[in-house]
């Protein structure tokens, strides 16, 4: 995974949604807004509400820590896949009697949207992280009740990074009960004691004024406009449904070749138990008809451990000094890649190019506006210059910056610069 990962993990490119959480992670370490109020990108926007603030604090408590270079987001990326990577073996090891942890590893990191997410910063990461912490616990309490108050924490947790994604947890006391003990009384004693553990936290929080108000806007902005339609729609139901069924393709593919060696399949309780929690974390998604596909994530570690639990391979033993010859050699290869490729500008070479264009313009200006909203670039700006600008087409009334960045020329403005894709910088003309 490692080997897979490292050409792109350590470059100055990523997904649009992971720039947006770097900037606002750098705007909070250097102690711009509260933990409900983070602050926004763009200077005319008073707070970020498109989702809860955990984990945007989490980066920006990173950040105070470790900086602003463009490598420590990567850094907590490689972090979050090694962290990740733990608990889906523990979990596999502790639901199973199987010690293939390659085995699930492989059809875990087969699903292209698992790499995606973790070399491109996206929340989602911090979800599976916790949501893997609070299906543990749920299995745990099986035998153990009182461990299910940790599954609502969890819970909790989750919610506070992306909403209800993170409630995944809150099913897998009952799921693990019902399925695979058969007892529906321990079933909803446990799921009681996680969903109180869980109620008691919220409610706490609620009574604080700006956190209620925090959550009423990530609802009525987030939440309510996407299951309304109102949020703008670039992908819908129809391609989610396809993501997923690129994604468990190679798991499928690769099932089907280990069931050719060892021609047996093994349709258990727990086989059926995180089926269920595999669709139990994807079916909600499509009640939104806005879509992309790093909403998957959160399912893919229980599509992958279903799919292991249905054929589990018998791997040979091989002589340790194989193994480790092979550890080490892709260890290197691996290496040698982040070197080759660490701080290069990656796929968004162009656009970063115009970034550093404008940051030098906004130094001499003191401020910069947008004609109307460009979040690549001015995440980017935020991120790597620690810059906010304003979209003009926002606010009423005549623009008051000198400086701007616009695809057509405004009344009044002179060219400064020409960008990539028909932008340009423009600056009052007289100035």
């Amino acid at each position: 995974m490692f080997l897979y990962l490292s050409a792109e993990l350590f470059t100055y490119s990523m997904g649009l949604d992971g720039t947006v959480y770097g900037a606002i992670g750098r705007l909070i370490s250097e102690g711009m807004g509260t933990f409900w109020l983070p602050p926004h990108f763009d200077a005319g926007v008073p707070a970020f509400h498109d989702h809860p603030p955990l984990g945007l604090w989490i980066q920006g408590i990173w950040m105070d820590f470790l900086g602003t270079a463009f490598w420590v987001e990567r850094l907590l990326g490689l972090m979050l896949l090694i962290s990740i990577s733990c608990l889906v073996i523990s979990l596999w090891r502790q639901t199973t009697d199987h010690d293939g942890g390659a085995w699930i590893l492989l059809l875990f990191f087969a699903m292209p949207v698992t790499t995606y997410v973790l070399k491109n910063n996206f929340l989602e990461s911090f979800v599976v992280l916790i949501t893997l912490a609070g299906v543990i616990s749920a299995w745990v309490g099986r035998s153990r009740p009182t461990i299910n108050s940790l599954v609502g924490l969890a819970a909790f947790a989750g919610f506070l990074i992306k909403g209800p994604v993170g409630l995944l947890p809150l099913t897998a006391p009952f799921i693990y009960a019902l399925i695979c003990d058969r007892r529906l009384n321990q079933a909803i004693v446990n799921s009681l004691i996680a969903g109180i553990s869980f109620s008691l936290c919220l409610l706490l929080v609620l009574t604080n004024d700006d956190a209620r108000t925090g959550l009423v806007q990530y609802f009525e902005q987030q939440v309510a406009a996407s299951l309304s339609g109102l949020r703008e729609i670039e992908h819908g139901r129809a391609y989610l449904a396809g993501q997923l069924l690129i994604n468990l393709t190679p798991v499928a593919v690769a099932s089907v070749l280990m069931w050719s060696w060892t021609r047996r399949l093994s349709h258990d309780r727990t086989f059926a138990a995180h089926l269920a929690l595999s669709l139990i974390a994807f079916l909600p998604l499509l009640l939104s008809p806005r879509q992309y596909r790093h909403y998957l994530f959160p399912a893919l570690p229980f599509f992958a451990l279903s799919a292991g639990m249905l054929v589990r391979p018998r791997i040979p033993s091989l002589p340790q000094r194989w193994v480790a010859a092979a550890a080490i050699a892709v260890f290197l290869i691996a290496v040698t890649r982040v070197a080759m490729s660490f701080g290069t500008p990656g796929k968004d070479r162009e656009i970063l190019e115009d970034v550093d264009a404008i940051a030098l313009h906004a130094v001499a200006a003191g401020e910069i506006g947008f004609c109307s909203p460009e979040p690549v670039i001015q995440t980017y700006l935020t991120r790597y210059h620690g810059l906010r600008s304003t979209t003009l087409s926002r606010s009423q009334g005549p623009w008051s910056q000198e400086t701007v960045v616009c695809k057509a020329a405004p009344e009044n403005y002179s060219l400064v610069l020409s960008l990539h894709d028909g932008w340009g910088i423009y600056r009052r003309a007289g100035n």
